[in-house]
């Protein structure tokens, strides 16, 4: 689980599309911040299934920046 502070780019170089999943998602005010928490679920292969993967949060920075990734790597369409 991780507030995200930055991004940065890598060198990573993905060579296959993973198993399709569900991203659950909620925004909340928390003291004076404004979060979206975004979660993945574990398959129904996992030991437990549905249970939380991943968890992530996003400030309005961070938010912010990842919508300028977005429209970097897909122009036109987001």
């Amino acid at each position: 689980m991780a507030l995200i502070s930055r991004f940065e780019e890598r060198s990573i170089y993905p060579t296959r599309i993973h198993d399709e999943g569900v991203c659950g998602f909620a925004a909340a005010t928390i003291g004076t911040r404004r979060v979206l928490q975004l979660e993945t679920y574990g398959s129904a292969s996992r030991k437990i299934p549905g249970e939380v993967s991943q968890c992530i949060q996003l400030d309005d920075v961070a938010a912010r920046e990842l919508r300028r990734i977005l429209d970097v790597c897909f122009p036109g369409n987001v």
